[in-house]
């Protein structure tokens, strides 16, 4: 078993990290740091043309970019020897959670009032993951990010 910890590519989660880990060292479980990423929508193209596609090695690029953020992320919050298994997931959040979190004890997500604002705009993505885990989820509120 394990705590999953989802980590914002923008703020990092600090204080979900290390609720997460502070919690994983009390029931001596792992914990899996997960950072979903999604390709930025590429710019319109003039004049009715389709925009230019972007190739393989973009998404090597964006990937390489995301898996040296997480680890980043985790450093910040945890120091160097964390232990924290680093995982980064190509898609949406509540989709790259979930398929990480199969074997989970508990999933652990921060908010911001940023992302609760944007959260809303998005379609709800904590409620949606609160619905779908098969496990508890902790949220830390705004007030504790």
């Amino acid at each position: 078993m394990t705590i999953v910890v989802g980590v914002s590519p923008i703020t990092g989660s600090p204080q979900a990290l290390r609720w997460a880990a502070e919690e994983a060292r009390l029931r001596n479980v792992p914990v899996r740091a997960v950072l979903a990423w999604r390709m930025p929508s590429p710019a319109a193209a003039p004049a009715g043309r389709p925009p230019a596609g972007s190739g393989g090695s973009a998404d090597g690029n964006y990937l390489a970019a995301a898996e040296l953020a997480l680890h980043e992320h985790v450093r910040s919050a945890l120091g160097d020897d964390a232990g924290v298994e680093c995982v980064v997931t190509r898609g949406k959040v509540v989709n790259g959670l979930l398929s990480h979190a199969e074997d989970a004890d508990l999933i652990v997500i921060g908010e911001t009032e940023e992302n609760r604002m944007s959260n809303v705009r998005a379609g709800l993505a904590t409620p949606r993951l609160l619905g779908r885990a098969r496990c508890p989820v902790v949220v830390m509120p705004a007030a504790h990010i």
